[in-house]
């Protein structure tokens, strides 16, 4: 997250009155308007992912529950068949 000494370096060099000058309110406004920039793009990307996530956690969640409700509902299908059936054939 932190400025490399190279961007450092370009921007000082962009901004600065001079080269070297890392301590003029141009150079200063720079570097942290390029750390703002970055932790910007970060959170952006990190809100995305993790929203992302969180959306794909849930609908995983309504999968599975789904999932859960027509096992149970083909169990029960399957059971008053065989109960009702000609062809139920008793193993027990």
């Amino acid at each position: 997250m932190a400025l490399t000494p190279e961007v450092k370096k370009e921007i000082v060099a962009k901004y600065g009155t001079s080269a070297t000058d890392t301590g003029s309110p141009e150079a200063q406004v720079a570097l942290l308007s390029k750390r703002i920039e970055d932790i910007t793009t970060h959170l952006k990307t990190t809100l995305m992912i993790t929203t992302t996530v969180v959306v794909y956690y849930f609908w995983l969640v309504s999968v599975v529950v789904s999932c859960s409700t027509l096992q149970r509902q083909i169990l029960r299908v399957t059971e008053r068949l065989s109960k009702n059936s000609v062809f139920a054939v008793n193993l027990a």
